[in-house]
């Protein structure tokens, strides 16, 4: 029994290597969250609008970055009091399967009934709470922005995201103390793994539309090209000893496919005044879509088998569509522009590669020495707390300091977790249950 688990945190956290979705925002976005501001390169990459604002506070014309951002991301459901159950379970079983091996007692039948009740228990508790997300985010080139007081602005991107997630299947426990061992306790649960891939490439547009005696209202839209790449498995109970390697498999396989390519297009709206602004972007307003490969066909392995045997759970086809979202933000200005207090709300939730469903809320309050001040040399500072009102329901405390060209953001999940419980994660350096980390580099003239 103990080794499912073991078996799905070690999993779990082997993902973590090479895992992440464009749900975990880029660079100062984590802190920030889908803010638009002319001091924050990632910010570019949400609202198109975003772009031409760049002169408006700080009259400059380009940006760019080298690596903007590098991101990880960690994320756990409840999982130490299971273990703990786990612990107690497998001792009840040692003593019934050593009292069959040694022949000096045979087990009352209500005993080894008991026992299984706790165990289906068990394993319905797994699979209701048990969940591992990693995910790793890479913009390896842009934002670029280049901005003119008539032309408008262009915004060039590229992102590259992985997201693992992988869960739990539970169904009953087979008791069997005469067979043979390694066949006296038997199950279908298994581990869901699915992994999705995006390659994102875009370019934004934005302009003035019209000027108020309060401030500017700007207008843009954005064309993205996706390429994404999607897999999703099944590891039996039998299987997994060896989930480490199918997953290193699932992964390799997954990559030699390809991916599907897709189009998705995003508008944006900022009204901008020298102390205050207020906008709101839709973004995927076509709604492109992705399949899965289908599972559960034809089957001549485990993995196969334990697929057609949850049919009436998961999906065996099964198509990713990235539905229309709308974010509203405001931010509000100190009178030097220095000091910030944003927020950001989307206002439907939506789900992610791996079918996560999400819908966050942020808040942010920053300060940003300027160029021209005589707190140049300062580093910026922002301080941030963000909640996905949907899904999970996470939420986390965000930090992120940035000083001449590099920045760094974190955010520490709220909800604890404790990793003494969890065999090979004694020594983890935190105790949360969400943990997400941002650097890179960029640079305005």
């Amino acid at each position: 029994m103990k080794r499912i688990l073991t078996a799905l945190v070690m999993c779990g956290a082997s993902t973590g290597v090479f895992s992440q979705t464009s749900a975990l925002p880029s660079g100062a976005n984590l802190t920030h969250g889908n803010v638009s501001s002319p001091y924050n390169l990632s910010a570019y990459s949400g609202n198109p609008a975003t772009g031409v604002t760049l002169l408006f506070s700080e009259k400059r014309g380009f940006g760019m970055s080298i690596v903007n951002s590098v991101g990880v991301a960690l994320e756990f459901g409840p999982m130490e009091q299971i273990y703990n159950n786990i612990d107690g379970i497998q001792q009840r079983l040692d003593a019934v399967q050593s009292s069959f091996l040694s022949g000096s007692a045979t087990p009352d039948l209500s005993v080894v009934e008991a026992l299984k009740n706790d165990a289906d228990n068990l394993l319905a508790e797994l699979g209701d709470s048990f969940y591992m997300d990693a995910a790793i985010g890479v913009q390896p080139l842009g934002p670029f922005v280049t901005t003119g007081p008539d032309l408008g602005s262009l915004v060039f991107d590229l992102g590259i995201d992985v997201q693992a997630k992988i869960g739990f299947l539970d169904a009953p426990l087979a008791l069997d103390f005469l067979a043979a061992e390694g066949d006296q306790i038997q199950t279908n649960s298994a581990a869901y793994l699915k992994v999705g891939g995006l390659v994102q490439g875009s370019v934004s547009y934005s302009k003035e539309v019209y000027e108020l005696p309060e401030g500017i209202i700007y207008g843009g839209f954005r064309l993205a090209y996706y390429q994404v790449l999607l897999t999703k498995n099944l590891i039996s109970f039998q299987e997994f000893s060896d989930a480490t390697t199918l997953l290193e498999d699932n992964m390799s396989d997954a990559i030699s496919g390809g991916g599907k390519a897709g189009i998705g297009l995003d508008i944006g709206a900022l009204f901008v005044t020298p102390h205050y602004q207020v906008g709101g972007t839709l973004k995927n307003i076509n709604a492109p879509s992705f399949d899965y490969p289908t599972i559960g066909n034809n089957c001549t392995d485990d993995a196969c088998f334990a697929a057609l045997a949850f049919s009436d759970e998961i999906d065996l086809k099964e198509t990713y569509t990235m539905f229309p979202q709308l974010n509203l933000e405001a931010s509000l200005y100190s009178l030097s522009r220095m000091w910030a207090v944003s927020t950001s709300l989307e206002v439907n939730p939506i789900r992610d590669m791996v079918a996560n469903e999400y819908q966050w809320f942020t808040v942010s309050s920053s300060f940003i020495p300027k160029l021209w001040s005589k707190w140049f040399w300062a580093p910026g500072v922002r301080v941030g707390y963000r909640q996905n009102l949907v899904g999970t329901q996470m939420n986390y405390l965000t930090f992120g300091i940035s000083w001449l060209i590099a920045h760094i953001d974190i955010a520490y999940g709220l909800k604890p977790f404790d990793t003494s419980q969890i065999q090979g994660l004694e020594d983890v350096p935190f105790a949360a249950r969400g943990i997400a980390l941002n650097a890179g580099i960029n640079f305005m003239f």
